[in-house]
């Protein structure tokens, strides 16, 4: 038997997530698009999250001591020297 994928939902997992997830009802007017099955939006949400790289850590950088303002660009806003 083969190996299951880590983004595979077994029965036994699916037993346990199933019933926590809210069941919807479409809408009688303008329904829209049908919804995917719950299972399988799991499953590729798993999948994505297994493919994705590792986020690379962010450059520790100091703030500038600066506050952040826009230019003057308001002709009334400058001063004539």
């Amino acid at each position: 038997m083969a190996k299951p994928k880590p983004w595979e939902v077994s029965d036994e997992l699916w037993a346990v997530i199933g019933p926590l997830l809210p069941k919807h009802q479409r809408r009688a007017r303008r329904p829209g698009r049908k919804r995917l099955d719950d299972r399988l939006a799991l499953r590729g949400t798993l999948q994505a999250a297994h493919a994705a790289p590792l986020a690379a850590p962010l450059p520790v950088t100091r703030p500038s001591k600066q506050p952040a303002r826009r230019p003057d660009t308001h002709p009334r806003g400058k001063s004539e020297a």
